[in-house]
């Protein structure tokens, strides 16, 4: 398993390799420019002239500054363009800018995937949805401009877009999608209006330089404190932003789930101090905070997440309350200084079965586990636990 931008970068090798292998379409005419799929009596998408990669024959790429029509004319018919289809301008390396005309109302999947020269895009009012991945490794995009109308950007839309700058989403969203900034690490801020009711898993991870997660006052679904995106109760802390500054952080005390990768690869924290109300630690929550040294995990917490502390190579201790009746897969993989494990189950109905990669790739031999006084042989005891691993057992003191 990978820290979260190993595993999206995987992950996004594997889409695209099916994105493009699935395809069985290919366009319907061509103005000499750009290549038009059918869609209705009077409607064509922008597509690729081949359904499957190549997508488009040698010499044939839209290449330059592209300027698409709100109309286009095909054997004495005239159609609107109102869609940008899947695919329309994947792996378009020499495209450089694009004016995409109002009659547009989607933007697809994979639109503009891999156009690693496109510095600059304005999405005009009538648009609605930004597709997944539909910016995807646009590496020379600094500025994205999305005007009103646009309700949804989808999962990873601009990921992988690490010379943008600034992103201004307009008050008509109401979707952002998984990771749809991940890892664009010029950005610096960023404010999340009040329409927005749903986001996705970690949308600003891997955005090393963004220091604070602003949400507008008067959205009912989040909320923001010093820089931190919460849901609106703040129960569930949703995203710390990377860039952020200091190296402790005091969980508030109205936060019952830390979200899944909440504090992914915040390599300046060296301590969180997580309050009483919490229960759940989520999967990859501190997942690659290469400085954290101490983290308590305290008595309400029943579950801790697949690859919670993974790859926390400074982490020498830790905690584990009775409480927790969960621990999932490899919840501290690579916390190759870790020495001490304290763990508080005293009955042997109690302790939860341990998949042996849970400390995968620490040295265990060095590791004390240290166990309620009296309570020794029941670790010994029970071979789908703790005592499953070379630990050296000792009570607590």
């Amino acid at each position: 398993m990978k820290t979260i931008k190993q595993i999206s970068l995987w992950f996004f090798a594997l889409m695209a390799i099916t994105s493009v292998t699935n395809g069985v379409w290919a366009a319907d005419f061509t103005d000499g420019t750009l290549f038009y799929e059918i869609l209705s009596a009077t409607e064509v998408a922008v597509y690729p002239e081949n359904g499957s990669s190549p997508f488009y024959n040698a010499g044939n790429a839209p290449a330059g500054n592209i300027t698409i029509p709100a109309t286009v004319i095909n054997g004495g018919t005239t159609y609107n363009v109102t869609a940008i289809g899947e695919n329309a301008f994947s792996d378009c390396d020499a495209l450089t800018s694009v004016t995409i005309p109002s009659s547009v109302t989607a933007i697809g999947d994979y639109a503009f995937y891999y156009c690693t020269a496109l510095t600059s895009v304005t999405i005009p009012a009538g648009v609605t949805t930004i597709g997944d991945y539909a910016f995807y490794y646009c590496t020379a995009l600094t500025s994205v401009t999305i005007l009103v109308s646009v309700t949804t950007i989808g999962d990873y839309a601009f990921a992988h877009c690490p010379s943008l700058t600034s992103v201004t989403i307009p008050s008509s969203v109401t979707t952002i999608g998984d990771e749809a900034f991940f890892d664009c690490t010029a950005l610096t801020s960023v404010t999340i209006p009040a329409s927005v009711t749903a986001i996705g898993v970690a949308p600003f991870a891997g955005c090393t330089a963004l220091t604070a997660i602003t949400v507008d006052a008067g959205n009912t679904a989040y909320a923001s404190e010093g820089g931190v995106l919460y849901d609106n109760a703040k129960t569930t802390l949703i995203q710390y932003p990377e860039g952020k500054t200091g190296t402790s952080f005091t969980i508030p005390s109205s936060v019952t789930t830390i979200g899944e990768a909440a504090f992914s690869d915040c390599d300046a924290l060296t301590s969180v101090i997580i309050p009483a109300s919490v229960t759940t630690i989520g999967d990859e929550a501190f997942a690659g905070c290469t400085a954290l040294t101490s983290v308590t995990i305290p008595s309400s917490v029943t579950t801790i997440g697949d690859e919670a502390f993974y790859y926390c190579p400074a982490l020498t201790s830790i905690t584990i309350p009775s409480s927790v009746t969960a621990i999932e897969d490899w919840a501290f993989y690579d916390c190759t200084a870790l020495t001490s494990v304290t763990v508080n189950w005293t009955t042997a109905a109690a302790i939860p079965a341990i998949d042996p990669n849970v400390f995968d790739n620490v040295t265990l031999s060095g590791v004390t586990l240290s166990v309620p006084t009296g309570t020794k042989s029941l670790y010994e005891g029970k071979p789908e636990s703790f005592a499953r691993r070379p630990l050296r057992l000792r009570p607590v003191r």
